[in-house]
């Protein structure tokens, strides 16, 4: 009776152990290593990518908006001028966008640039004329560069849906902004 009580026992625990380990992957001589599984895993979109992301856009925003502001003031030529005011218009309306998602997500986002953002309004602040509108062209090609990939890679793997639609809503205008800045800059170095 107790051999058939422990043949009974142990066949339900085999029958438990394997039903709780169907989703474990198996390794046998052919499968991947099992590091492969796990580094895949580490790739994966997390809540931090959208944080970080968020972070960086906030402040990137706030740049823009800030520089544009000078370059409406302090900008030599028109075409520069124009081209800072239509900075502070869109990025303002990003930045508000932005704002509302991490309320709505219970995020705070900086309330200040970061000090490479700091550094570039300071030496905008101090530049006059030509070097004025190269240096700020200069900057936004180079922004503008960076804000593309940034969201460029938040569209395409971050975790937060409506921060993915965020990005890609925005994607074509951070495009055309690095189109016009690098037009401008080249045609400012034609004109020498």
């Amino acid at each position: 009776m107790n051999k058939i009580f422990l043949s009974t026992t142990a066949l339900a625990c085999l029958i438990t152990a394997s039903c709780n380990d169907r989703n474990t992957p198996r390794v046998s001589a052919n499968s991947p290593e099992p590091q492969a599984a796990s580094q895949s895993q580490s790739s994966a979109p997390s809540p931090a990518q959208d944080q970080e992301f968020a972070r960086k856009a906030a402040m990137g925003g706030m740049f823009e908006v800030e520089a544009g502001r000078l370059a409406a003031r302090q900008a030599n030529a028109q075409k520069i001028k124009d081209f800072g005011n239509r900075m502070v218009k869109d990025h303002t309306a990003v930045n508000r966008e932005l704002k509302q998602w991490a309320r709505s997500n219970k995020m705070t986002l900086p309330a200040t640039m970061g000090g490479e953002h700091q550094q570039h309004l300071r030496k905008l602040r101090s530049a006059r004329g030509a070097d004025f509108d190269r240096q700020y062209m200069m900057m936004m090609a180079e922004d503008h560069q960076k804000d593309v990939a940034l969201f460029e890679t938040q569209a395409g793997s971050g975790s937060n849906s409506d921060l993915k639609n965020f990005a890609s809503k925005h994607l074509p205008s951070l495009r055309e902004h690095l189109r016009m800045a690098r037009e401008i800059s080249s045609q400012m170095t034609s004109d020498r």
